[in-house]
């Protein structure tokens, strides 16, 4: 069964952007593992989208999950707060 048939997105419009839906498709299914996930780039690119979109989702399937997300700086760890 696919992912996009299998999970229903917070937000839709990544299943458009075929690099955010792998990402959040690769974190959720723990590809890395043990490893931390970087999402990275320039701003403006999704990368807030993305990381909320794969928090939510690692929650919904591993309810006990302990998930350490960090930020670059204040204000950007308080929008991924706010947008959780």
């Amino acid at each position: 069964m696919s992912y996009h048939s299998y999970y229903r997105l917070y937000d839709r419009k990544l299943e458009a952007n075929k690099q955010q839906f792998q990402a959040v498709q690769h974190i959720v299914a723990g590809t890395a593992r043990p490893g931390p996930y970087l999402v990275f780039g320039p701003p403006g690119t999704g990368k807030s989208v993305t990381l909320v979109e794969a928090m939510k989702q690692v929650l919904r399937v591993y309810p006990d999950a302990h998930l350490l997300v960090c930020a670059p700086s204040n204000s950007a760890a308080d929008l991924l707060a706010e947008r959780l």
